[in-house]
């Protein structure tokens, strides 16, 4: 991608302080990232309750 593991990092904390991302602990450090819905969906509020998401997540963890 071009940019170090600090700059992803801190943009990570930006979004999250901003409410735009929400973080998923997923087990020890590891977590998952996602927006929030609420801000995704802020301009089609009539449409959130029949809004789908799935999504398959997998992780590695270092060891």
């Amino acid at each position: 991608m071009g940019v170090s593991r600090s700059t992803i990092k801190r943009w990570l904390n930006y979004l999250e302080s901003k409410n735009a991302l929400v973080r998923i602990p997923v087990a020890g450090k590891v977590c998952a990232y996602a927006l929030d819905p609420h801000e995704v969906w802020k301009g089609y509020n009539t449409s959130k309750n029949y809004a789908a998401f799935v999504t398959k997540t997998l992780v590695k963890q270092r060891r």
